[in-house]
């Protein structure tokens, strides 16, 4: 059938003006060929990318529940309660480096808790999350910790010499605003 079809083809392209030759008909094929070739790799790689897109996004998704595993985690829970306490006094910054004077132990939990929004906010800042499920988990708490450590983090930085400090919970915090 196939065949028959060529045959007809053929002998139809000789009767056009001009007339074509079997080379003319052979090299149409050939450039046919790589139209199809090229036409079938730019749909592999949409497909290809649209895949590579699901994958990241996924993982952005598996980062983003693993912090929500790490904050409701029982250790983590223990280090938040006296730290978040404390803050709810809503101390002065004169309150907040007598505390971390006399009590090793909540220094390092503050530290603790710091730390880990630091890296939510470099994961947040960096796209390496999925944004709005960090904003919608934790912007409560992220505007708390904001609104009673930032005198804090302002004078660490200060008395360090540096504004890099806790830069990427800062900046995290300001972005979730204009979400």
């Amino acid at each position: 059938m196939v065949v028959a079809k060529i045959v007809w083809l053929f002998a139809y392209l000789q009767t056009v003006e001009g007339g074509w030759t079997l080379d003319r008909l052979i090299k149409l094929g050939a450039d046919l060929a790589v139209v199809g070739a090229l036409l079938v790799a730019a749909r592999q790689l949409s497909v290809a990318t649209l895949q590579l897109k699901e994958s990241r996004q996924s993982e952005r998704m598996k980062r983003s529940l693993d912090f929500g595993r790490r904050w409701n985690d029982l250790q983590f829970a223990l280090l938040r309660k006296p730290v978040y306490e404390f803050l709810e006094t809503e101390p002065d910054l004169k309150a907040f480096v007598d505390k971390m004077d006399r009590d090793p132990n909540f220094k390092a939990a503050l530290r603790f808790i710091l730390n880990f929004y630091e890296e939510v906010g470099l994961a947040f800042n960096w796209e390496e999350v999925d944004r709005t499920v960090i904003r919608d988990f934790y912007v409560a708490q992220i505007e708390f910790l904001y609104k009673h450590s930032s005198p804090f983090i302002a004078h660490v930085r200060a008395q360090k010499g540096s504004d890099r400090i806790l830069q990427e919970f800062t900046s995290m915090r300001e972005r979730m605003l204009h979400l």
